[in-house]
């Protein structure tokens, strides 16, 4: 519910039996405020204040859903053509520098705790 020209007020559902009170400030958002355990008392946002943001704003959840969307296929194409790099590398080597390369990268595994047990 819109209680000021850039303040909206809710309860909003948590962890807890009872709702969490939340006030949004778009203006500041510092003078926000929820009695969640995290934001109670203190000058931060929390899960609660985003929610409330979200339901009062529901075309901004969209966008960001999009841009999150569009930000994971951004990165998935990063990491096929990173493999792509790496299959072409390895496709590369000679048996030799295979051979050491392999044995660099377990050698390094081990002393990071990380060993194979043989």
């Amino acid at each position: 519910m819109q209680t000021g020209e850039d303040e909206y007020t809710g309860q909003v559902a948590g962890s807890g039996p009872a709702p969490y009170q939340v006030t949004i400030n778009l203006s500041h958002p510092r003078r926000s405020r929820c009695n969640c355990p995290h934001a109670d008392g203190r000058r931060v946002i929390c899960k609660h204040m985003v929610a409330l943001f979200f339901t009062a704003f529901p075309e901004e959840a969209e966008d960001y859903i999009k841009e999150v969307e569009e930000y994971e296929r951004e990165e998935e194409r990063r990491r096929e053509e990173h493999y792509a790099a790496l299959r072409s590398y390895v496709k590369s080597l000679s048996k030799r520098e295979l051979q050491e390369q392999l044995f660099e990268a377990l050698s390094e595994l081990e002393e990071m705790g990380r060993g194979f047990d043989w």
